[in-house]
């Protein structure tokens, strides 16, 4: 289970490190 949620986390990091990449403003909207 730990790991799961890890490799969950880790997978969301990652898709918002691209999504900055693709749209900058748009995650700082959302963050």
């Amino acid at each position: 289970m730990n790991n799961y949620t890890y490799k969950v986390n880790f997978n969301s990091i990652s898709g918002v490190r691209h999504a900055r990449i693709k749209c900058p403003i748009y995650t700082k909207n959302t963050f």
